[in-house]
């Protein structure tokens, strides 16, 4: 029996509607665009891609070789984050493809969570 791990859920449900995604997914998100590899990745991947075509552009955009392993590891934590997805290519072996255009909105809150204002206090700062 193969174990096979749950598909994360695509970002956009509809051709302009806007998702919000629970707090874990939004954390996900922010790890996989912690990087600037990944970043890069996401910026040039306007059309579906083979692996090894991310590569030969990673490693221009770069001025250096990254290993298979390397690249295989940041597309990793972009598709755990449901920014990328693979997908059967004619012929044989996958595609790599953006699922989405994504924007962060960030809005303020009056006040800081209690816990937060304690260490702030604590830390000297009024």
């Amino acid at each position: 029996m193969e174990a096979r791990r749950a598909e994360r859920p695509r970002l956009v449900l509809e051709e302009g509607e806007w998702y919000l995604p629970p707090e874990e997914q939004v954390v996900a998100i922010i790890r996989a665009l912690d990087h600037e590899v990944r970043r890069e990745i996401l910026r040039r991947l306007e059309r579906p891609m083979r692996k090894y075509e991310i590569a030969r552009f990673v490693h221009e955009a770069f001025g250096r070789k990254y290993s298979r392993s390397l690249i295989e590891h940041h597309l990793k934590l972009l598709r755990r984050a449901g920014l990328i997805e693979y997908r059967r290519a004619e012929g044989g072996g996958r595609l790599v493809c953006r699922t989405c255009d994504f924007r962060l909105q960030l809005r303020a809150r009056e006040r800081p969570p209690g816990e937060l204002v304690a260490r702030l206090r604590r830390a000297g700062v009024p």
